[in-house]
């Protein structure tokens, strides 16, 4: 049975708001107060009251968390009431109840109505997951900040094991939900429209949404747009000029990748595919790509907004300068020892949407580099490559398969863990090591073949005593390369979503990689490929256990490699044809094995439950595309 604590009676809350918001109004329209922004196109008559009429606003509240609950792992549902509704691309539209804004200084507040509740895993006592989000508030202060408020309801979430009872209802009332980022008002006549970046989980929220997510995750964007009661001249309304569209597939061309200046350079960004008249913005940054938001922390960011959008044909070219080290918001960042990249996004008309997100990596030169302290021998000692045939004597390959599904295994839903063996390593940064490099390369034909040693297992969703429900396994991968053009092979072991065994994928063709920006680098000795852009091919899908689709960016791998057999690579061990201690990477469970009978398969908890639970990975961290695209595709393809 579910009982309800307040910890601020939500009644009590509202009628607060409502008196606030009653004496806002009645205070700005004694004042005098108008509504305009500094920047506006069309600014409104000092003389215009500032009671506002209409319109409604436009906000996801977190699209992960829509994802997670709509997948078949929390099989719930959303549902809109209160004056709220669901808009078309899932976020939600709540009508305008009131609000004032200052033409002095463009800050103001602005309350919505209509109430939102997320509900999932109810297996048959109640939903044991329930979040209530109600009559949105905005404050901004003119200065690119904001802070949204909401009333919040959830009940305490004890996890997804079905046999336990749902939590009590705790009303939290109005709390601070999210901090924005970017936020602008324009004025346009009598329409007033605003518009933020995406946000970051305020601290005082954390508990209201059952500790889902950590103080500063990411946040939906808020947008609205309204209309004054008594305005001015409401001009020219702007011309929406909505040409025929190209094909929407943006890529991006940087003019030179490596061997940046670390003192300060300039390239050229060249970019195709975009969607016509959207404004993106390019800008250096050391964050990896994310499915969740933009980077927060970049540098010399290039707006092209307005005339300066991609035109018809969805291309642009501009010049970005990018130096080796940067500071933000007082963190440096070393561009020079960690990867960095281009990275092009859309702007803050449309930023909390990934559909044209492009990284590409670069990297600048270090201290000695073009030195020429040495004779220039062809071992490398002056930075030339050798030529033919040249065996790799040891090495290893960095790759952390992919940054997100790491942050899904051990954040707090699946609370699995991470473990290497074999031979494989954990580095600093999360990702991995995986050791023993062997094979051939020719730098002359670029062509290489090269084996490495060691296995990273992944392990969530472990309720009581029973063996985790999601379980993967990575092993000896090996990297092709012909040309601009690679494959990495892995061994793989995973869990479908159709059967409730462990399946094994022998030497899957895993990943597709890109070397058309990347080249290779010796010195003394070591031959150094990467990072080197990485994708999930279609064979991997399965074996990825259909977490993602075709395609799906997963993290870039670098390798060091030994092709002088007096020189070790550092953590590269000895070469050799490498397999640990030959002994099979142990599964849970006592089931039937998969194929040689060394793969256990998964206890029988339940089909459904054991399966879905593993495609929730990609719902949580990812925006849920890859079960929305596998469980859930519609006619027209979700997009990826």
């Amino acid at each position: 049975m579910s009982t309800n604590t307040t910890r601020e009676a939500g009644g009590a809350g509202r009628a607060r708001r409502a008196l606030r918001s009653l004496t806002a109004y009645v205070g700005a329209a004694a004042l005098g107060a108008s509504l305009t922004v500094a920047a506006a196109p069309a600014a409104m008559a000092d003389e215009a009251p500032v009671s506002l009429d209409g319109g409604s606003a436009t906000w996801g509240v977190k699209e992960s968390f829509r994802n997670y609950i709509g997948s078949p792992i929390a099989a719930g549902e959303i549902t809109a009431s209160d004056g709220a509704s669901v808009n078309d691309d899932g976020t939600f539209d709540f009508p305008t109840v009131d609000g004032s804004v200052s033409k002095e200084d463009a800050s103001g507040e602005v309350s919505f109505g209509g109430t939102v509740v997320f509900a999932g895993h109810d297996h048959g006592q109640g939903a044991v997951l329930e979040v209530q989000v109600a009559d949105p508030r905005v404050e901004f202060d003119g200065d690119g900040s904001a802070t949204l408020y909401a009333d919040v309801t959830s009940r305490e979430f004890k996890g997804a094991d079905p046999s336990l009872p749902p939590g009590g209802l705790i009303e939290f009332g109005e709390v601070p939900v999210a901090e924005l980022t970017g936020a602008e008002l324009t004025v346009d006549g009598d329409d007033i429209g605003f518009t933020s970046e995406a946000g970051t989980l305020h601290a005082d929220a954390v508990e209201a949404f059952a500790d889902f997510y950590g103080a500063g995750d990411p946040m939906d964007p808020l947008s609205f747009t309204t209309t004054a009661v008594e305005g001015g001249d409401p001009g020219e309304p702007g011309e929406p000029g909505e040409p025929g569209e190209p094909a929407h597939d943006p890529k991006v061309t940087v003019s030179k990748t490596q061997e940046l200046n670390p003192e300060g350079e300039s390239v050229t960004v060249d970019g195709t595919g975009f969607r016509p008249g959207q404004g993106v913005y390019v800008a250096l940054t050391a964050e990896e790509q994310s499915s969740d938001s933009y980077p927060a922390h970049h540098t010399g960011a290039v707006w092209l907004g307005g005339t300066d959008a991609p035109g018809d044909e969805g291309t642009f070219s501009t010049e970005v300068e990018v130096s080796g080290t940067y500071d933000n918001e007082g963190t440096t960042y070393d561009c020079v020892e960690d990867q960095c990249h281009i990275a092009v996004f859309n702007d803050h008309t449309d930023i909390g949407n990934r559909d044209q997100d492009v990284w590409t990596p670069i990297s600048f030169a270090t201290e000695d580099d073009g030195d020429d302290e040495g004779d220039g021998g062809d071992d490398g000692d002056g930075g030339e490559l050798p030529e033919g045939d040249q065996t790799v004597f040891n090495g290893r390959a960095d790759w952390g398969v992919k940054e997100s599904f790491r942050n899904y295994i051990e954040g707090d839903i699946a609370a699995g863990d991470i473990t290497v063996s074999d031979g494989a390593t954990r580095n600093d940064d999360g990702t991995f090591s995986f050791t023993d490099a062997n094979g051939e390369v020719n730098l002359d034909d670029v062509t290489a073949e090269i084996d490495l040693t060691g296995t990273v297992l992944f392990e969530g969703h472990v309720y009581g005593d029973a063996d985790p429900l999601l379980y993967m396994s990575v092993t000896d991968p090996r990297v092709e390369i012909d040309g601009e053009a690679g494959t990495l092979r892995a061994d793989v072991v995973s869990k479908s979503l159709t059967d409730a065994e462990l399946l094994t994928y022998d030497d899957v063709a895993l990943a597709d990689l890109d070397l058309s920006g990347v080249e290779a680098e010796v010195d003394e000795g070591v031959l150094s490929w990467g990072p080197i852009p990485a994708t999930l091919t279609a064979e991997g899908v399965p074996a990825f256990a259909d977490f993602y689709v075709e395609g799906e960016r997963l993290d870039p791998i670098s390798l060091a490699l030994s092709v002088d057999e007096d020189v070790e690579v550092p953590g590269g061990g000895d070469g050799g044809n490498g397999g640990g201690d030959g002994d099979p990477t142990p599964g849970p469970g006592d089931g039937g094995g998969g194929d040689d009978g060394g793969k256990p398969g998964l206890p029988s908890t339940g089909t459904a439950l054991t399966g879905l639970l593993i495609a929730a990975v990609v719902a949580v961290t990812a925006g849920g595309t890859a079960i929305v695209v596998s469980r859930r595709r519609t006619d027209a393809e979700a997009e990826v």
